[in-house]
């Protein structure tokens, strides 16, 4: 009987399984169907002057920050992971080149073929680097902290202290279109977390996409995004001036790469892992109550089988001397 109750417990964390998965593909942005996705060279169209270009140019150096996660940093590790890296990383076989990181953020004056991620083209010399293309767009969000009632939406900001990164166009924006908020410039995210919890800011107004991951990172639990400010920050990367056929080159890679990009987001949601623990906290749970009530079946089967087994015995005596 236990080896059925152990059939049964199997059977039916199988059952849940099979509906967990396809779920969780599915949020991630797998495909199910089991068709290959896989992109050659072929889906780039690339012209022989480019392919001849390529061909010529094995090692291609490339301009990283080491501290904008998750666009791109330096690891503990010491390697330079990301968004912009993982679109690279894909590029790599795709065009046959190899692409050298080096770190402008330790190194400004540093001469790079590429840049692999700019958000804000005017900081950027445009005597010596072209832009591709927009790879990616940013929101900019609104925090405040989760006991302020205050704050519903980017209206209610005026008069109010706002916490903002003292770097990029969001500031000049800000000065512009909300003269009435005070701003509060901040050089890393940590005093911007720190602000809206002494409540020296009222609200935080960031890159969605750097702060979800950050606070989710850091485990900020404080934190309420309540709406959002009508301005957008495009994420290109820039190609030097005299290199305008990999500019083409790398504008088709990514047309060739759209077909991917919310699976290389889905690597950098930070969301995802609090799901992923709650489900497998989901698992264990039902796997311990399961596997618990099976053991205590079996107990209660081998309590009355032993029970049986001494009634038996009581039986045998008393026809033996009765």
């Amino acid at each position: 009987m236990s080896h059925i109750n152990l059939l049964k417990t199997t059977k039916i964390l199988t059952l849940v399984l099979a509906l967990i998965c396809p779920i969780q593909a599915l949020c991630k942005g797998q495909n199910l169907t089991g068709e290959n996705t896989k992109l050659s060279d072929s889906n780039l169209a690339l012209t022989m002057e480019e392919k001849a270009w390529l061909s010529e140019h094995k090692i291609i150096t490339v301009g990283v920050k080491h501290s904008w996660k998750p666009i791109e940093f330096l690891s503990d590790q010491k390697h330079f992971r990301g968004i912009t890296m993982d679109y690279l990383h894909k590029l790599e076989p795709l065009l046959g080149v190899q692409f050298k990181m080096l770190d402008i953020d330790e190194n400004s004056t540093q001469k790079t073929d590429i840049l692999s991620a700019v958000s804000n083209p005017k900081t950027i010399d445009a005597s010596k680097y072209a832009f591709t293309n927009p790879i990616l767009k940013f929101s900019y969000a609104i925090y405040v902290h989760k006991k302020n009632n205050n704050i519903n939406d980017a209206k209610d900001l005026n008069g109010k202290k706002v916490a903002v990164f003292s770097k990029g166009q969001l500031v000049n924006f800000l000065s512009s279109d909300y003269p009435n908020i005070h701003l509060r410039k901040t050089d890393i995210i940590e005093e911007a977390f720190i602000d809206i919890d002494t409540r020296k800011s009222d609200a935080y107004i960031g890159n969605e996409l750097v702060v979800d991951y950050e606070a989710n990172l850091q485990g900020i639990g404080f934190l309420n995004k309540v709406g959002y400010v009508p301005i957008e920050t495009e994420l290109t990367m820039a190609v030097r001036k005299d290199w305008p056929i990999f500019l083409s080159i790398l504008n088709k890679s990514f047309i060739a790469l759209e077909s991917e990009k919310n699976s290389i987001l889905s690597n950098w949601d930070m969301s995802q892992f609090e799901q992923k623990n709650i489900l497998m906290f989901f698992i264990v749970s039902l796997f311990s109550i399961l596997a618990s009530f099976s053991l205590f079946k079996a107990f209660k089967l081998k309590q009355k089988m032993k029970a049986q087994a001494l009634e038996a015995q009581e039986l045998i005596w008393h026809q033996a001397h009765y």
